[in-house]
């Protein structure tokens, strides 16, 4: 399996920037657009929000730091690493240490929750040794252990986005991207899928939520990215 890594994550570098817009604008055609010179930072084994109502851009936002689409002004960077100069194998390198989380999990129907996970690890190249390693490892650290063998149609919408999550952590990702990843649980699961990020967090990589819901995101006292008209602005209170 390949071991390059476009910038690494060792102890004792927290703090320092691992994702940075400065003045971004993305557009689609000719429409006005979704965001507009949005600058900030997220640091390096951070928990930070995206805070926005539905239609305000969050998903966009997650997009541009995921290199999905690219800025028609402005830059985003990996660290040092302008995301505009990524192309082809640099780009797969750079996607598995940044993951995303999709708000429609994204499962494939016909896949055990085994083989839904296994897949990501397939892509790079892994032996199947490997592969029966780091699922069998993570599996039951999601809470997923009885439900190794079902298929997505056999298990809850909170076990399906338990299963999105591990499949997107499986590679050990420097950064986890999360689309609305509580938006259609219940309370109770949706305070299980934040703890279960928090303990992502406390290992070390860096996670930025997207949501709607700004009274969980302010019981979490995380940082807090607002998105406002466009603009995307650092929540202090």
């Amino acid at each position: 399996m390949h071991t390059t890594h476009l910038i690494h994550n060792p102890a004792g570098e927290k703090g320092v920037p691992i994702l940075e817009a400065k003045e971004v604008t993305a557009r689609f055609g000719s429409r006005e657009a979704v965001i507009q010179r949005a600058s900030f930072t997220i640091e390096r084994g951070g928990f930070v929000f995206l805070l926005g109502p539905s239609g305000s851009g969050k998903t966009t936002l997650l997009r541009l730091l995921f290199g999905d689409i690219r800025p028609i002004e402005g830059a985003v960077f990996y660290g040092r690493i302008n995301l505009r100069n990524m192309r082809g194998r640099r780009m797969a390198y750079y996607r598995r240490e940044v993951s995303f989380i999709f708000q429609d999990f994204k499962l494939l129907p016909r896949r055990t929750v085994f083989e839904n996970i296994a897949l990501a690890l397939r892509v790079t190249g892994a032996s199947s040794r490997t592969i029966r390693e780091k699922v069998d490892e993570i599996i039951p650290r999601v809470g997923l252990a009885h439900r190794r063998d079902a298929y997505p149609s056999e298990i809850s919408g909170g076990e399906q986005q338990r299963v999105s999550i591990a499949r997107a952590m499986v590679n050990e990702p420097n950064v986890l991207l999360a689309d609305e990843p509580t938006g259609n649980l219940d309370p109770r699961m949706s305070t299980e899928i934040l703890d279960l990020f928090e303990k992502f967090n406390f290992r070390g990589t860096t996670v930025v939520v997207a949501t709607h819901d700004a009274a969980m995101a302010a019981s979490r006292r995380q940082p807090i990215l607002r998105i406002e008209r466009r603009r995307v602005i650092e929540d202090i209170a």
